[in-house]
Parts: structure tokens; sequence; C-alpha cells
């Protein structure tokens, strides 16, 4: 009997173990003309506000993360490297955050 309740108090034991964590959101640019970029990492159903600098130009596009924290975005922009510092942001309605920063690459004169 005792077997049997210790067998049932670690089968207990296992479904109450926290989650892994979750994966820190992040951004991936998948390709740059047209811009399209993969979010991961964000809340299930999260909105997300995206967000894309190349010097003093925005552009600014709304996602939603699907069940498993993703989301694609594309935005009809070609991305200078060698021009200007290029930012994107992403940033969820329920806290999820994510920036990656582009140095300005060195580039051949036209």
């Amino acid at each position: 009997m005792k077997l049997l309740a210790l067998a049932a108090t670690v089968a207990v034991a296992g479904f109450a173990a926290p989650a892994a964590p979750a994966a820190a959101p992040a951004l991936r640019i998948l390709d740059d003309n047209p811009l399209t970029l993969r979010g991961t990492g964000f809340r299930p159903a999260e909105a997300v506000r995206v967000t894309v600098r190349m010097g003093p130009k925005r552009w600014t596009q709304a996602a939603r993360a699907g069940t498993h924290g993703g989301f694609t975005v594309r935005f009809r922009i070609r991305l200078d490297y060698c021009a200007t510092p290029l930012t994107i942001s992403a940033r969820g309605a329920l806290g999820s955050r994510a920036v990656a920063r582009i140095p300005i690459r060195e580039c051949a004169a036209p």
C-alpha cells in the first residue's frame, strides 16, 4: 500500500512541475527585399507592434503572435545596410520586447 501511495505522489508531482522557461523574445531577418521578419518567444496571441528605423525614416506594422508565440511580418521596403544604422524593435501588448540593432556596413563606393 505504501508503494502504491508513493507512486501516486510521484505521478502527481510530475504534473505539478513548472514548465520549462519560454525562450526570450527575438527577431530574425528572413529576407531583406522585401524586408521579412520572424518574431519568436512572444506570448501566445499577444498583439505586437513592429517598428523599423533606418536613419530618419520609420515604418510600423501590427502583428499578432500565434499559439506558440511566433509571427511573421513583411515591410515593402528594401534594407540599406550601407547608408544608415538600422534598428528593428517589437513590443508586445503583454510586455514582451525584442530589439535588433544592425550597424552600418562598410560598402564600396558606387
